[in-house]
């Protein structure tokens, strides 16, 4: 038997199984998850782009915790990202990076800066800006 999954960049990915329920089971999950992957990605990227207008915008008041937020997914290890800062974010914003921290976390299919053309030169100027070339 053959069952096919069609992955989030549209590629479908063919299974020759046994048709056993075990199979079955793993294919449905994996349908599952590539749905789930592009139901978070449709709405991740719309706020992602949103967040980074504000972070490399005019400064404001939340700019600084957008770009921290931002830097933070992008290289965890190099920019920690203190999450009580949620707090000082707008409810808007806050909720555009729950999202795409969702995205991040759920779809799992590229690295944050890899959504933008030039992301990590971008991400990295941010950094710059900011004084945040802890390398």
């Amino acid at each position: 038997m053959i069952s096919e999954v069609e992955q989030v960049d549209g590629t479908v990915q063919r299974f020759e199984h046994d048709g056993s329920d075990l199979a079955l089971e793993h294919i449905g999950r994996m349908q599952a998850h590539a749905i789930e992957a592009r139901q978070l990605i449709d709405a991740g990227k719309p706020a992602l782009a949103r967040l980074m207008k504000v972070a490399e915008g005019v400064n404001s008041g939340q700019q600084r915790y957008i770009v921290d937020f931002l830097l933070g997914l992008y290289n965890g290890p190099r920019f920690p990202f203190d999450l009580t800062n949620l707090r000082a974010i707008d409810a808007t914003l806050r909720s555009d990076c729950f999202t795409v921290l969702a995205m991040d976390a759920g779809a799992c299919q590229q690295e944050v800066h890899r959504y933008f053309d030039n992301g990590g030169e971008r991400f990295e100027a941010m950094a710059k800006r900011l004084g945040l070339n802890n390398e």
